[in-house]
């Protein structure tokens, strides 16, 4: 199938082999604790040869890992039940090692393994009861002695995650023999590129399903990784979580406290658990604990409701500085493939109209933690502001790059555009952002994206489908599917984004480190064809005068200054190939950490950005009438406020309203 069917398919041979046989034990055991080096040992006769197995039908290889990681697991968690409080000397001075090297270190001997897994849980107890928001947090002035308490139970909360951490494999839903396979083929999936996997029947199911419209929903179905950690899988479009403009997929959820209970630690509860606690109650507000893919923690408050067809589901608003300028947040892509509603086109569409009756001068449309979605609302989205043209080519693995076009004459919106990327925006995000900059249609702000040029199809398992897919559909059945890579997209300018991602025309700064394409390790290369599309750009727009003015803006703003010394520091104190720990030398370092994040969030805290924000006269009456809509909007107001992006954002299109005069 994925030789027959990729865009880019690879050789099974024994560079297949040895990646599927380092990406199961590394997904298995990252850590190196539940393994020795015998059962390495024995799963290595198979590290060149399961390339062989795949084409012969056999399963040596599965048969062994799994028994292997099963006696394995069951010894680690006897090993963990006797593991007490005492055993564990938290002001003993360990060392932490740093390295490069992704396969993980395995033990030669049980009692070599067991003392490395007490260190790992004494690391994780020190990061548990460091892990604070606030330097006046009492922890951080106790004496070992005093904090020992907390220390013990700490020790018991890390205990009993880590238990069902162990025993994730063994107590899935699906089966251990079922969770196994699935984690075996999709190990060989990932060989030909990251977008690529295996699904059962009932991962297909979730895959395909949408998260109910007119029952209570807080918007988001939930997924859970390997780790055991519960995260967002998907988003309901115009649900609370949309509406919320924090919420993402991929955030991970830490924690959830109903109005009037008590606070609930997702880590010690199972994904069942988790989800039971989720459907308690339709009327309270729940405070949920979310961890962001930056590595920063939100609380954020949701209320399930009736999610309507008809629902608006893109709002905006208007901000004005020296000029008034309309924002759009768009979170993702998304389509109904009823053709009696509306996909993320013609709701942005909806809005722009209603933005313009407000007068407005410039328009910012938001695509930050975009992932992407659907490509055709990808390409409708860019007509809004382009003449019928084309806005991107794709390329299967037997057509040469054909261009996919806007067919719809005319704009909605011919006015200065600014579009808003960072590091999660992705695939639809850079379809958009890549053809609007190549029209000089839009400037592009931000941080560079997070690079993914390449399109999926969900599929049957099935050997008979033509090449072409001329058949698929008369196979809708079937016992398993297979989401496999099947097109590139390249610019209008035959360059593609793979890997590289867009660079955006004026850099926002930012000192988070984010994990994006080029750090997959199987993800297709950066490779431009020569077929141009033929398309009549714009004037250039005034992109060197703007980014002078911007970097100007920047030498006389204390913000920028603050935050490259905090980048600066924090590099010094995070740039070593080891780290010694024990109580004390960890809540030294955290606290230094914390000093400097708090010295930092001080002045964010004391900043307000210097323009305002107001709702269009369409959402004043869903204002007077939906009081969590009232409650949303305001939390949605207040980080506009204080959104520093954005007050960058409203510099540069200020100065390109007036450049555009």
């Amino acid at each position: 199938m994925m030789q027959k069917h990729h865009v880019d398919p690879r050789s099974a041979d024994d560079s297949l082999s040895v990646s599927v046989y380092k990406t199961v034990i590394e997904s298995l055991d990252p850590y190196g604790l539940v393994f020795l080096q015998s059962d390495i040992d024995s799963l290595s006769e198979y590290r060149f040869n399961i390339d062989d197995e795949i084409i012969n039908g056999s399963d040596e290889f599965y048969l062994l890992f799994s028994s292997l990681f099963r006696e394995a697991s069951k010894e680690m968690i006897s090993v963990l039940e006797g593991i007490e409080y005492s055993d564990i000397n938290l002001s003993t001075q360990d060392t932490l090692y740093y390295s490069e090297r992704s396969f993980p270190v395995f033990s030669s001997t049980e009692a070599n393994r067991n003392r490395r897994y007490k260190r790992f849980i004494k690391n994780k107890i020190l990061n548990g009861i460091f892990e604070k928001d606030s330097s006046a947090d009492p922890i951080y002035h106790m004496s070992f002695t005093e904090a020992n308490e907390i220390c013990e139970k700490e020790f018991e909360r890390v205990k009993m995650h880590e238990k069902r951490r162990l025993q994730y494999f063994e107590n899935h839903s699906m089966g251990y023999e079922n969770i196994m396979k699935l984690l075996y083929l999709n190990s060989i999936s990932e060989y030909y590129d990251p977008h690529s996997m295996y699904f059962n029947p009932e991962l297909n199911k979730w895959f395909q399903g949408k998260v109910g419209a007119n029952t209570y929903s807080f918007g988001f179905t939930l997924e859970e990784d390997l780790n055991g950690r519960v995260k967002i899988a998907s988003i309901l479009p115009g649900g609370p979580a949309w509406r919320s403009n924090s919420i993402h997929i991929g955030d991970v959820l830490i924690s959830g406290q109903w109005a009037g209970s008590e606070k609930q630690d997702f880590s010690l509860m199972s994904f069942d658990e988790v989800e039971m606690f989720l459907a308690e109650s339709v009327n309270k507000v729940l405070s949920i604990e979310i961890r962001k893919a930056d590595g920063k923690t939100i609380s954020i408050d949701l209320k399930k409701e009736i999610v309507q067809e008809d629902e608006d589901i893109v709002h905006s608003y208007i901000l004005q500085r020296e000029h008034k300028v309309g924002l759009i947040i768009l979170p993702s892509f998304y389509t109904d493939y009823d053709e009696s509603a509306n996909g993320c086109a013609n709701d942005v569409a909806r809005e722009i109209m209603k933005l313009k009756k407000e007068g407005i001068e410039g328009l910012i449309l938001d695509l930050r933690f975009n992932g992407g979605g659907s490509i055709q609302e990808a390409l409708d989205l860019a007509g809004i502001f382009i003449d019928a043209g084309p806005v991107c080519m794709v390329a299967d693995n037997a057509e040469k790059p054909f261009s996919l076009k806007d067919r719809n004459r005319g704009t909605v919106w011919d006015g200065p555009l600014m579009i808003m990327v960072n590091a999660y925006s992705a695939s639809a995000s850079e379809i958009v952002s890549a053809a609007l900059q190549d029209y000089n249609r839009a400037l592009i702000t931000g941080q560079k994206t997070y690079g993914k040029s390449t399109g999926q199809i969900v599929m049957p398992l099935d050997t008979n489908i033509n090449a072409d897919l001329s058949n698929l559909e008369i196979n809708s059945k079937a016992d398993a599917y297979i989401k496999l890579t099947n097109f590139k997209v390249y610019r209008i300018s035959g360059q593609t984004h793979q890997k590289t991602g867009i660079s955006p025309d004026i850099v926002f700064p930012d000192i988070s480190e984010y994990e994006t394409e080029k750090d997959e390790p199987h993800a297709l290369p950066n490779i431009p064809v020569s077929k141009k599309s033929y398309y009549t750009p714009l004037p250039a727009l005034p992109v060197d005068s703007i980014r002078k003015m911007y970097i100007d803006y920047q030498a006389a703003e204390q913000w920028f200054t603050d935050l490259q010394e905090l980048e600066d520091t924090l590099k010094i104190l995070s740039d070593y190939d080891y780290r010694l720990f024990s109580f004390e030398a960890w809540q030294k370092f955290e606290y230094e950490i914390i000093k400097i994040q708090e010295h930092f969030e001080e002045k964010l805290g004391n900043f307000e950005c210097d323009y305002t924000v107001a709702n269009h006269s369409y959402d004043m009456d869903l204002l007077e009438s939906d009081e969590f809509f009232r409650i949303s909007n305001k939390a949605s107001i207040d980080r506009l406020k204080s959104d520093h992006e954005m007050l960058d954002a409203m510099f540069i299109i200020d100065k390109l309203i007036e450049l555009s005069k």
